[in-house]
């Protein structure tokens, strides 16, 4: 029997505002938008996962921290891509996965009509199709999570 670890990612947002959702359902009171975007690069899939505000949001994020922003982004991509990138993208100034994600940074803000800073940035090597929502209430808060989990690779 194979043995499973998990992986997990989660933005934690504090809202009570009406909502719309596209792609990924979220709760009315959250007036947030969000949407997995997908691409490939060398064969191997990212997905992003966009949660988007019509005003800025304070958001807890893992990464990050508590902060004020327009969007919360979690960044996946295929385990055998982190590999890759981390290790083209070396630099004598840091680690290439920390490279790697300011480009993506810097994209979706571009892409969202925003600046870096203004997204609360996660990075994950589950796969966005394993992606739940689960929202409770604590008047007068209501508190999303967005969680993502996935097995993990096996050693090599």
């Amino acid at each position: 029997m194979k043995k499973c670890g998990a992986i997990f990612a989660v933005f934690i947002l504090f809202i009570a505002f009406p909502a719309w959702a596209h792609g990924i359902v979220l709760p009315q009171e959250l007036a947030a938008q969000a949407s997995i975007s997908r691409s490939d690069r060398d064969g191997l899939w990212e997905k992003t996962l966009i949660v988007q505000f019509p005003q800025r949001r304070r958001v807890l994020s893992t990464n990050d921290g508590l902060v004020d922003v327009m969007a919360a982004v979690n960044h996946a991509a295929h385990p055998l891509l982190w590999s890759r990138v981390d290790e083209a993208m070396k630099s004598s100034n840091g680690e290439g996965g920390k490279i790697y994600m300011s480009k993506i940074q810097e994209k979706t803000a571009q892409r969202l009509g925003l600046r870096s800073e203004d997204i609360a940035m996660m990075a994950t090597a589950a796969d966005m199709d394993n992606l739940a929502v689960v929202t409770k209430t604590f008047a007068p808060f209501v508190v999303t999570t967005l969680v993502t989990a996935a097995c993990s690779m096996p050693p090599r």
